[in-house]
């Protein structure tokens, strides 16, 4: 990972995003959460740490695994 910082420490906020990947194992439909925290600014963005998630349950909906996601990142 890299990135760049080019403002001051008053502009920077942390930046939680993330996503999921809904039953992208064809044999168990189980789905995958990925998360990545990052300092964000008007010209800054520097990543702080990632994770990718196999989940162990099934999602019944992209929505659902994208809440599975959220909740993930929050974490």
């Amino acid at each position: 990972m890299f990135g760049w910082v080019g403002d001051k420490m008053d502009k920077l906020n942390l930046w939680p995003y993330t996503d999921a990947d809904f039953a992208s194992d064809e044999t168990t439909s189980t789905s995958v959460s990925g998360v990545c925290c990052a300092l964000a600014g008007p010209s800054t963005f520097f990543p702080r740490c990632a994770l990718s998630k196999n989940r162990s349950s099934v999602s019944h909906s992209t929505t659902e695994a994208e809440l599975v996601a959220a909740d993930v990142g929050l974490r």
